[in-house]
């Protein structure tokens, strides 16, 4: 299994509590979302498909992590 199908099988395990999370933050008005730390962009996807937003609505989505070079 590579890193991004475990992130993903990760991701899964906490996707009630995320859905709650976003409802809470009110995200259906949002135009634009910044997560920070975004790994490999499972949980941004998920972000995307809960907020019900289609490409070219101006919805955009953003994700900034660091990736060190061995």
């Amino acid at each position: 299994m590579n890193m991004h199908e475990r992130y993903q099988q990760q991701a899964a395990w906490t996707r009630k509590l995320r859905d709650y999370l976003l409802e809470q933050a009110d995200l259906v008005r949002a135009h634009r979302v910044l997560e920070v730390g975004c790994g490999t962009g499972a949980i941004l996807r998920d972000t995307a498909a809960s907020n019900g937003q289609a490409p070219g609505s101006g919805f955009s989505l953003h994700g900034l992590d660091l990736a060190v070079e061995p």
